[in-house]
């Protein structure tokens, strides 16, 4: 483990926190767990890189290249096992990894037209984007599921939590726009366009999870 080590310090000073595993099995349940986003297997005859890629595939990539490190440094070719791959159907993560834009503007637009169509009629605002919500997150799951085949699952949970995700825009904006007018409402729809939408990480998944090594 100490080799490895200090050859991926080497390769990519302060990206990876090195932490043992007593064998292989623990360490796929610790990825199945999101406790660490892969790890090598190290043995007298070669490395095994065990990664996630349903996880994210920039950081299961990113493991992979670290294990081929590893295992130019002992003289082999590492294999490489996807212990949560992603969908056949789906195998980049094309689906989810563009699910950013609908969430945003799935949460700015039914704003604006409730605000226009409703105005003063708070109740009647919020029934709305409710409703909206819950149509948008079905809608898109319904997408994800059958058109792009990101993933393999029941719908409803995907679709509950989509929802959550229009609702989670569009209700702060329609309230700051009844609290601040126009200027509120635009300023909330910038930070979340151009702040919340980078900094979401809906293609890569956690970030700071340590590689591991046996």
């Amino acid at each position: 483990m100490q080799s490895a080590a200090q050859v991926l310090e080497e390769d990519s000073p302060g990206a990876f926190v090195p932490e043992g595993y007593d064998d292989v099995a623990d360490l796929e349940q610790a990825i199945r767990e999101r406790e660490v986003v892969g790890g090598f297997d190290l043995t007298e005859s070669g490395v095994t890189v065990y990664v996630a890629g349903a996880g994210a595939p920039a950081i299961a990539g990113a493991v992979s290249t670290a294990g081929a490190s590893v295992a130019a440094g002992i003289g082999t070719v590492p294999e490489v096992v996807d212990v949560v791959p992603l969908p056949d159907t789906d195998p980049t993560g094309v689906g989810i990894g563009g699910l950013a834009f609908p969430l945003v503007f799935g949460g700015i637009v039914p704003a604006v037209a409730f605000r226009s169509l409703l105005p003063g009629r708070r109740g009647w605002i919020f029934a709305g984007l409710t409703g909206f919500s819950v149509i948008g997150g079905l809608v898109v799951a319904v997408v994800l599921k059958y058109m792009f085949g990101s993933f393999t699952g029941a719908v409803l949970p995907v679709a509950l939590s989509v929802a959550l995700g229009i609702a989670a825009l569009a209700l702060p904006l329609a309230a700051l726009n009844e609290c601040f007018g126009a200027k509120g409402f635009t300023a909330a729809a910038m930070v979340m366009m151009f702040v919340g939408n980078p900094f979401a990480g809906i293609g890569t998944g956690r970030s700071g999870s340590p590689a591991v090594s046996r």
